[in-house]
């Protein structure tokens, strides 16, 4: 509800990225974040059962004619599970974002000392691939803006 308003005073406070976090599972949050957005990163982990469960969120996305892509997370070093991810989300329709998000422990340092990655570990590879996802939003969106 306070969505609205949130945009606005980054608005006039001259802000030129925002990102919104909101919960899959609540379609309205989703709908709404949606919505305002330029460009939709939609997270989802390599099992298929998370992969198939974002069929709720890419229904919203496609209501709303954003352009979005699928972020795979929490990625293993190895096994054919990428593979089948990338598989199931093109099944349903969906592009799959270049950069992946390994399944790293440096993450779940980082969370747990109220960091981000790149504070954590600047120079990890977890940092790293939060830097490349950030160049391919930053290059979506500059499409946008050249559309």
């Amino acid at each position: 509800m306070r969505l609205p308003a949130m945009l606005k005073a980054c608005a006039d406070a001259g802000t030129d990225l925002v990102v919104i976090d909101g919960a899959a599972v609540a379609r309205d949050v989703a709908y709404e974040a949606a919505r305002h957005a330029d460009f939709i990163l939609i997270p989802t982990k390599t099992a298929v059962f998370d992969t198939m469960s974002m069929t709720h969120t890419l229904d919203v996305v496609r209501q709303l004619d954003r352009p979005f892509s699928v972020v795979l997370t929490f990625v293993p070093p190895q096994g054919q599970e990428t593979g089948d991810a990338i598989k199931a989300v093109a099944e349903l329709g969906a592009s799959v974002c270049p950069v992946t998000i390994g399944s790293r422990k440096a993450f779940f340092r980082a969370q747990a000392a109220g960091q981000a990655v790149q504070e954590f570990e600047p120079h990890g590879p977890a940092a790293e691939e939060i830097r490349r996802l950030y160049e391919y939003t930053d290059i979506q969106l500059f499409r946008q803006e050249a559309a």
